[in-house]
């Protein structure tokens, strides 16, 4: 998980947030004035309905291990595997779909190595 930023979550405010411990939280405000100890940022803890406090960098006012986070984001994409003389390896690249990774594989100029293409998926 990515730890929240709220100059981050205000370029994308539809990315889900939750809590270091997995809680999905519902941001409600993030504007609330409080100079002195700085918790602008209003939520709700969607799983029992507790409103919370946090600062802008996402740390908790009221509930330990409740920080926030960005949920994890499934990505997916391709990969070109090829077959050297010195071993595997894959392009430098992930394409966004198979038959672009394909197309990409059969124009390189070792495509005579080209031995597959590979999904491959991970969280950001």
């Amino acid at each position: 998980m990515k730890q929240f930023s709220l100059e981050e979550y205000l370029k994308n405010p539809s990315r889900q947030v939750v809590t270091r411990n997995g809680r999905p939280v519902r941001i409600l405000c993030t504007d609330r004035r409080d100079k002195e100890n700085g918790f602008v940022v209003v939520g709700l803890l969607s799983d029992d309905d507790t409103v919370s406090l946090w600062k802008a960098t996402g740390e908790s006012v009221l509930v330990k291990g409740c920080d926030l986070f960005f949920a994890p984001v499934k990505q997916e994409g391709y990969v070109n595997v090829f077959d050297f003389a010195s071993g595997a390896r894959t392009d430098e690249c992930v394409y966004d779909t198979f038959e672009e990774a394909v197309r990409f594989a059969k124009k390189n100029p070792d495509s005579k190595y080209y031995k597959a293409t590979v999904k491959i998926e991970w969280e950001e």
